[in-house]
């Protein structure tokens, strides 16, 4: 079939051969002959390039005489395939060279209607050269193609990491302009050959290669052991080398921030569905979300051994449920490694690991449905098994991520701190002798300096914050949540809780410590009253920040800006960026109409279709997340309507 239907090829075509090719899409292998058009040949598709497959003479080569070179020596008559290559249907190309060292060329693509068969959703084939002598044949196809619809691809070498919907194993990921494609590398004859296999024994699977639309990929997150990046169906992880993912995260940057520029805003009006915006939102358990599963999650462990296995064992249970039940089914000697926090799961979990330099583990992922969850009687335990491999490297910072879905706000992050060092001298201790050492009770706070925020100057301010975060909470965030946040050694929370629960120690508030420990630098996050606005936003506590006024949501300015016979419009100036959204109500002012009440993030809004001549009062109370300032009212009072039109008098003359 050829595509122009005309007798002869174009005088621009390139004639490529005699190849080997290996169709792994048809499960074929033919002596084949190329003819390449680039261009897209009066297609309007710039970049594009057109191949079409000739079977060859075998018995002409095996003669010893040329086969043909030219254009108008190829009888089209032996046509297989006829193909267009653009840079929207390009999948991966890739060389390399078979256990025999002949040079080969896999090139991966979506099929398309100029196909002759159009039966396959993928063309993948490998071409070979016929001997070690003749390499331009193959050098000279990757050329064509790495200059026309496989120009702007960026391919990483990845490893995709097990208990996944894609097969394991090495791959490329290739991303173009408009796309991301994860192929199986073609490293050798053998794995070539293993491909067919492989691919038919897992029905569960999807087969590779996987392609991926930007504008179909939700969000994209760099970690330390390689990268992961999620899409309207699934979240996928990969393995790769730190530079790789560096130069990845960039491009991918900037090829999302471009896609995205030119999408419109979908509509959500008439949503029901919840919003979420930190950590808080995603596991509160106030208000019963439809469909909710309500569970509590942790992390128990044993004390590490520098240059040993560290086994993290990560629960989740029944909310509600007895700790000390669940921590008989684990090693005597474990502890709470990440304080047990409560949240509310309305779809599919999905559990990651980000370690720090010099520590690893092949546990990097693992997904969980919903259904697992449904009527769930025994706790789920998943076993993430950590190595020390650095020894030179002391300080571990560990992060447990567990999504739902694939909403990038929908996620629980787990803080694992520790410092291996203080395991050294385990042998040198007393069994009851903790690990971690506390700043003294007896000696008190260090004296205050300037740079020391106002709430930590005074005595009654701390109190407060004890007042509120002492107190036992079934959702987990008091004290422990916040020692956790602040990047505290979980040591020091362990120390903490038998300390607090000590007879001689009832008046020593365990918040009290945690502030010590902060002050004294012994944290991730230096002290700060930014900081401490952040982290009660993050734990979900914005009564802590209200009540102790740490954040105060207020507006500048709220005006009038213009008025019509059935429009008012207003506006105003927050005082800080911080502020997230604005509650505002509207009424008339004679009680005649109920109050019309919405939600904005916006700084101008315009009231539509209202009476004429009418006082309104108009309401705004600006918020920071959960934490709500003072309502300010305006009065406004829409025009006169003109009801009779003066038409100017016109004399007739007779």
């Amino acid at each position: 079939m050829m595509a122009d239907g005309s007798g002869k090829p174009p005088d621009k075509s390139v004639v490529i051969g005699p190849l080997k090719l290996t169709d792994y899409t048809r499960k074929e292998r033919w002596l084949v002959t190329l003819l390449c058009t680039k261009e897209g040949t009066g297609r309007g598709v710039p970049d594009g390039c057109r191949i079409r497959v000739f079977k060859s003479q075998t018995a002409t080569l095996l003669a010893g005489r040329p086969f043909g070179r030219t254009s108008d020596k190829i009888r089209l008559s032996l046509l297989l395939h006829d193909y267009v290559i653009t840079p929207r249907n390009a999948i991966n190309v890739e060389s390399f060279k078979s256990i025999h060292g002949k040079p080969k060329l896999a090139v991966t693509f979506h099929s398309n209607e100029d196909d002759v068969l159009a039966r396959y959703r993928y063309e993948e084939l490998v071409f070979k050269d016929q001997s070690e002598k003749s390499t331009s044949h193959v050098g000279k196809l990757e050329r064509i193609l790495r200059q026309g619809p496989y120009k702007d691809m960026h391919t990483f070498i990845v490893e995709i990491i097990p208990h996944q919907t894609i097969p394991e194993g090495p791959a490329g990921v290739s991303i173009f302009p408009t796309h991301i494609s994860i192929a199986k590398r073609f490293t050798t004859e053998e794995n070539s050959k293993k491909k067919l296999v492989k691919t038919s024994r897992k029905l569960k699977m999807k087969r590779l290669p996987l392609v991926v639309t930007l504008t179909n990929v939700k969000s994209y997150c760099s970690l330390s052991v390689g990268f992961r990046f999620d899409t309207s169906q699934k979240a996928y992880f990969f393995k790769c080398c730190r530079k790789d993912g560096e130069d990845m995260s960039d491009l991918m940057s900037n090829l999302l921030m471009t896609s995205r520029g030119v999408l419109k805003r979908p509509d959500t009006a008439g949503s029901t569905e919840p919003t979420y915006v930190n950590e808080w939102e995603a596991r509160r358990c106030e208000l019963d979300i439809h469909g909710g599963i309500k569970l509590n999650v942790g992390v128990f462990a044993a004390k590490p051994e520098p240059g040993q296995p560290w086994v993290l064992y990560f629960f989740i249970d029944r909310q509600g449920a007895s700790l000390h039940s669940l921590k008989q089914r684990f090693p005597a000697a474990v502890e709470m490694v990440c304080p047990s926090r409560a949240f509310q799961m309305v779809d599919d979990l999905s559990i990651n690991v980000d370690l720090p330099d010099g520590w690893s583990t092949i546990n990097v992922v693992k997904e969980v449905p919903k259904t697992d969850f449904s009527a769930l009687e025994d706790p789920f335990i998943h076993d993430i098994c950590i190595q020390h491999e650095n020894h030179d490297k002391k300080q571990f910072h560990g992060r447990i991520y567990i999504r739902q879905g694939l909403s990038e706000t929908l996620r629980i992050t787990l803080n694992v701190i520790t410092n291996f060092s203080l395991y050294e001298r385990v042998g040198k201790k007393r069994a009851e002798e903790p690990l971690y050492d506390l700043v003294p009770a007896t000696r008190g706070r260090s004296e205050p300096t300037g740079d020391t925020p106002i709430w930590l100057r005074q005595f009654s301010e701390r109190r407060q914050l004890w007042e509120k975060l002492d107190t036992y909470n079934l959702f987990g965030n008091d004290w422990r949540l916040f020692a956790e946040k602040i990047g505290l050694d979980y040591q020091a929370i362990v120390t903490i809780e038998n300390h607090s629960r000590a007879r001689d120690s009832r008046e020593t508030s365990p918040t009290e410590l945690v502030l010590r420990e902060w002050e004294r630098g012994r944290t991730a996050v230096p002290v700060s009253e930014d900081a401490l606005v952040r982290i009660l936003h993050d734990m979900g506590r914005p009564d802590i920040i209200q009540d102790m006024r740490l954040q105060v949501p207020e507006l500048a300015d709220f005006r009038v800006e213009a008025t019509t016979p059935d429009t008012i419009h207003v506006t105003w100036e927050p005082t800080s960026d911080d502020v997230t959204h604005y509650t505002i109500e509207m009424a008339p002012a004679d009680g005649s109409a109920p109050c019309h009440r919405r939600q904005e993030n916006c700084r101008s809004l315009v009231f539509r279709d209202l009476n004429p001549d009418t006082v309104y009062d108009i309401c705004i109370q600006p918020a920071i997340q959960r934490v709500t300032g003072e309502w300010i009212n305006i009065t406004a009072k829409t025009e006169q309507a003109c009801t009779e039109l003066q038409l100017p008098m016109t004399r007739h003359c007779h």
